[in-house]
């Protein structure tokens, strides 16, 4: 019997998100964790479910040879809308979407088992701002559109000092083991400072969630994966963040509306190596792209 779990990267994009590094059993034997994620806010963690009958998924992607098969813009407002029951209003807009692979790891009470496998199933996380609430609210899917469970678990004072005395951390959890993956990351170009450049060239096109995404992620994965230097065969996708932007010096330099320019997100492709662990701290690389297909730079991690 082999667990399934998703590497997460979403601590690197949410400041106020870190992956949390206890394990936790699952409330329900049919129930197998995908993503876990602590709001520093207010101390509590979030723990995603899947039932064990959705994986594998029935949907899966091959990044560079086959489009994105998930409609971002219909996802994102059933996604609103599942948030918006549970919290009694709708009142939150989407601010960014994280899109990951499932790995798929031995169980290491058995003998003889497979390596840790990389999957061609991927679990997306839509985030969600509101006003007046600290922490950003998330809702987590399949491929296939089967949407996690969230159980939540606050933590004690005590518990709250200690991990902020940790270093950030990635880890994905099992039942039977746990691996943390620490990264320190530095950049040749910030994205951030680019887009709020006054000599930023504002892209004509804008994508207001719901409705159908302006590019194919298989299509920007390959254009992505072009910037990289050749010897970098090995390199296979890690990682896409979508997230959003207002170019506000750049507008203030034209003249222009900041109501029009309200709908500007940047693509992020993160790439890794094939051959190493997802528990590995190997250095990697990242491609931002806008939505008028321009790339944005190209960023360099090094641990």
């Amino acid at each position: 019997m082999r667990s399934i779990f998703a590497l997460s990267f979403f601590a690197l994009i949410n400041a106020s998100l870190s992956v949390f590094s206890q394990e936790t059993e699952p409330t329900n034997s049919n129930e197998v964790l995908v993503c876990c994620l602590r709001s520093s806010s207010d101390s509590v963690t979030h723990f995603y479910y899947v039932g064990r009958s959705n994986l594998p998924c029935k949907v899966s992607w091959q990044p560079g040879q086959k489009p994105f098969p998930m409609d971002l813009g219909f996802e994102a407002m059933r996604a609103r809308t599942l948030l918006a029951t549970r919290m009694q209003t709708n009142d939150f807009n989407l601010g960014s979407i994280h899109i990951s692979p499932i790995f798929r790891f031995p169980n290491p009470k058995e003998t003889n088992t497979a390596p840790v496998e990389r999957t061609s199933e991927w679990l997306v996380r839509f985030t969600f701002a509101a006003p007046y609430v600290l922490a950003n609210l998330d809702a987590v899917m399949l491929l296939d559109g089967s949407c996690a469970s969230e159980k939540l678990r606050r933590e004690s004072v005590h518990e709250s000092f200690r991990d902020s005395e940790k270093p950030r951390e990635l880890t994905i959890l099992s039942d039977t083991n746990t691996y943390s993956l620490k990264r320190e990351t530095t950049t040749r170009t910030n994205p951030i400072e680019l887009v709020q450049s006054p000599d930023f060239d504002i892209p004509l096109v804008q994508w207001k969630w719901g409705e159908s995404f302006p590019l194919d992620l298989g299509e920007g994965t390959t254009k992505a994966r072009s910037c990289l230097a050749p010897q970098l065969e090995d390199f296979v996708l890690d990682q896409i963040s979508i997230w959003r932007y207002l170019p506000s010096k750049s507008i203030t330099r034209s003249g222009g509306n900041f109501l029009n320019n309200s709908d500007h997100w940047v693509i992020t492709y993160e790439f890794g190596s094939m051959r190493r662990r997802p528990d590995s701290d190997k250095r990697d690389y990242s491609v931002d792209m806008l939505l008028d297909g321009r790339v944005l730079c190209v960023e360099t991690h090094q641990n």
